[in-house]
């Protein structure tokens, strides 16, 4: 049983920090980042259509190549690995007519691989955005009158939104994050910001107008 107790938070805690760089599980990565997996991507990115596509240079065939070996698929990195010699080079190749579509099937290939579907992820993310704290907390058996939360007893979509388990606390996820990414999603936001952008603009004119003809 965690029991339940006021939250101080210190000056560090309080103070914006940096945003917490991006993990990946122990599988995903080594699947990225062991030579033989590398070695395969690279023959995939010169049989799988580059080979007949004539049109392609070998720069940007090796392009192809390292950005599908990268974890984190970064476009600057992959260009200058290419022998490219800006970062920016990175995006346009992306972007290519006749690199878009190699990669894209690619993508769709490893979202296969690992079952990644937009229904899933979306699931997921509801289970932090939606979970009810106040349904997780009970009475402590072993000291009555008092209260807490027991991990033993949590649901799987409840323990999903759990970040952390330490001997003395539970630490989940940020709900107002996972809130604004479905909002974003679902465009909750966007609509209203252009009617308000459409409005101080009629009403700029407007009052533009008005001031003219007074004159």
């Amino acid at each position: 049983m965690i029991p339940l107790r006021p939250v101080t938070k210190t000056p560090e805690q309080s103070s914006p920090s940096k945003p917490a760089s991006r993990k990946f599980s122990p599988e995903f990565t080594r699947a990225f980042t062991d030579p033989e997996y590398r070695e395969k991507n690279r023959l995939k990115a010169t049989t799988a259509g580059l080979a007949e596509n004539k049109n392609l240079t070998w720069k940007q065939k090796r392009f192809i190549s390292e950005l599908l070996a990268d974890p984190e698929r970064n476009l600057s990195q992959a260009a200058l690995r290419a022998g490219y010699s800006r970062e920016d080079q990175g995006l346009w190749l992306s972007r290519h007519p006749q690199i878009a579509p190699i990669l894209e099937e690619a993508k769709q290939a490893q979202l296969a691989q690992y079952e990644i579907t937009e229904e899933r992820v979306l699931a997921e993310i509801a289970k932090l955005a939606f979970f009810n704290l106040g349904e997780m907390i009970c009475e402590n058996v072993a000291k009555p009158g008092t209260y807490g939360i027991d991990p033993t007893k949590l649901s799987s979509e409840q323990k999903a939104a759990l970040k952390e388990v330490l001997p003395d606390k539970l630490v989940f996820y940020d709900k107002l994050t996972a809130l604004q990414l479905l909002g974003k999603y679902l465009k909750l936001w966007e609509d209203k910001q252009t009617f308000n952008q459409q409005f101080n603009t009629i009403a700029y004119f407007d009052n533009l107008l008005t001031s003219g003809g007074a004159r």
